[in-house]
């Protein structure tokens, strides 16, 4: 009887231990999770300064990721990011500061996630894709296979060929 007692008090104990450690891993992943989604939302909203002298806008759109770490895409083949620019701006967020940079130069952008997508103001917007839905849920349950015709059409066409043959023999 002892030992009964024993081996239920150790596999309480072995449980106890079991969901501790399913408690404190579930509780660390959740803090692992809010951080990062902290981190994202801190650079989107911290206040940037950028002073460029006679850099590319390419370039300047470049490092804004390198030095801020803020996603830019944009056509790099267009000649407009080619041109060179000198630039100040102090204290604004990214939006405004991209919105400043891309304005005067017939650009906009929109934000996708956690990335800008550069466009020309004239292009539609650009939008994201949505996943495809089951195209077996959207087909009707039954579906008749009869076929009913309505007016009886009979055509008779006369085919007529005619062939001729030339021949030029040269001596």
């Amino acid at each position: 009887m002892n030992s009964d007692t024993e081996s239920m008090t150790k596999s309480r104990g072995a449980l106890s231990l079991k969901s501790l450690i399913s408690v404190c891993l579930s509780v660390s992943l959740c803090l692992l999770i809010c951080v990062n989604a902290l981190s994202a939302q801190q650079v989107n909203s911290q206040l940037l300064q950028l002073k460029v002298e006679q850099q590319s806008l390419g370039e300047i759109l470049d490092q804004l990721f390198v030095n801020h770490q803020i996603k830019v895409a944009f056509n790099a083949s267009d000649p407009a990011f080619d041109q060179v620019v000198s630039f100040d701006l102090k204290a604004s967020s990214a939006e405004q500061l991209l919105e400043s940079l891309l304005n005067q130069r017939g650009y906009r952008f929109k934000k996708i996630g956690d990335q800008f997508i550069v466009f020309k103001s004239g292009d539609p917007e650009p939008r994201e894709i949505k996943p495809q839905t089951d195209i077996a849920e959207n087909l009707p349950k039954t579906v008749n296979d009869t076929i009913f015709i309505n007016k009886n059409v009979l055509r008779l066409d006369t085919i007529v060929r005619m062939d001729t043959i030339f021949r030029v023999d040269t001596v």
